[in-house]
């Protein structure tokens, strides 16, 4: 992904409370070539037969069945399928439905470790547990046949399962963030996703922490926390993201568009959109 991809596809995917995680199944019948994209849910996937190749801005690596990948906030993936008949399963995932989790016997767990870390330092399943995983994904597809509460509970308690397999004997290269972080915390970080998405032009990070009754400082340190991803950044990305819809789907103009989605001008707007997308918006626009 180091090159400009203009095959990179923004899914704008809205979760709630209600309805934290989204669990698809994909089949290939035949190999295909790299597909990118992006999306403010974080995403992990179990592959369950063939062979897949995951690719990161500066980082590749091939997965066999049993493995698993995370991808985190906005950040930028792809993939390509390297054999036919491969299956994955796909689960985009509120990051609020982990880092609201904590339990007395562990408080420290960082349920959302994994999404967080550079993508060289994420989890692997070890060998001994490759069929334990399977086992787990099967569980899962399986309760996405209860279409109430039940299931959506059995489905969060199963993907905690899984985490915490995959997290026995992990080392990450860097500390974990702490997770120890009431409740209220939580509906901080909340409060601040929602003002992100019904915002449009550019916030600051003074007005708001200062929106969710908290300093500058704690509010940083805090959001980072649970996403990984620093304010100005996430808020930046899901900027663009709403930028790159408009492109695709209206005949608006840049200068408009820019005005629209609180970049300074034109320039600003696509100097910030080909940092990300690796690509013009123009080219983005008509590819």
């Amino acid at each position: 992904m180091k090159k400009a991809d203009p095959d990179l596809k923004v899914l704008d995917i809205r979760l709630s409370g209600a309805n934290p995680i989204r669990i698809s199944l994909h089949s290939y019948e035949n190999k295909t070539n790299a597909a990118f994209d992006m999306h403010y849910p974080l995403e992990m996937g179990i592959l369950l037969s063939g062979r897949m190749r995951r690719f990161y801005h500066d980082w590749k690596n091939d997965i066999n069945p049993g493995d698993a990948w995370f991808c985190g906030a906005l950040e930028p993936h792809g993939f390509a399928v390297l054999e036919e008949g491969t299956k994955a399963m796909v689960l985009i995932i509120h990051p609020m439905a982990l880092a609201s989790v904590s339990f007395d016997e562990y408080p420290d767990f960082d349920w959302l470790a994994p999404f967080k870390v550079p993508p060289a330092e994420r989890p692997r399943p070890l060998p001994c547990h490759k069929n334990k995983v399977l086992s787990l994904a099967e569980q899962m597809i399986d309760s996405t046949e209860r279409k109430d509460a039940y299931g959506k509970l059995r489905l969060r308690i199963l993907l905690m399962e899984l985490l915490l397999l995959l997290s026995e004997g992990w080392c990450p290269g860097r500390k974990r963030s702490p997770a120890n972080l009431n409740q209220n915390s939580s509906e901080i970080v909340y409060k601040a996703l929602n003002i992100i998405f019904s915002s449009r032009g550019y916030l600051s990070v003074e007005n708001v922490a200062e929106s969710c009754g908290i300093n500058r400082n704690s509010f940083s340190s805090l959001f980072h926390k649970f996403m990984g991803i620093s304010f100005p950044e996430y808020a930046l990305r899901f900027r663009l993201q709403q930028a790159s819809g408009e492109l695709l789907k209206t005949c608006h103009t840049l200068e408009e568009i820019a005005e629209t989605w609180g970049f300074s001008d034109k320039s600003h707007f696509s100097n910030r959109f080909r940092k990300i997308y690796g690509i013009s918006p123009n080219k983005y626009r008509t590819s």
